[in-house]
């Protein structure tokens, strides 16, 4: 147990690591790449779609998950483009 909550092993169940995760970081880092060239977001679920539900596939298209995976493609830029 730790002082206010915190976890020694914060960190240890996430991306790959944890046992629950439908993709591995390629899958990830191709999400990404795709986001970035401004690709649709249902034409690169649709790659996945077999593998993962919408909402999980939604948590990483916004970065709600797997954050650490090129956080520079989350630009601000590119978060307008997407939201016109």
């Amino acid at each position: 147990m730790n002082e206010g909550g915190n976890s020694a092993n914060q960190n240890c169940h996430s991306g790959e690591n944890n046992a629950k995760a439908k993709l591995t970081k390629q899958d990830v880092i191709a999400i990404r790449t795709a986001y970035n060239n401004h690709e649709s977001k249902k034409d690169v679920y649709s790659r996945y779609s077999n593998r993962i539900g919408e909402s999980g596939f939604h948590k990483i298209w916004t970065w709600a998950t797997w954050k650490n995976v090129l956080p520079e493609y989350h630009s601000k830029e590119n978060v307008e483009w997407y939201n016109h």
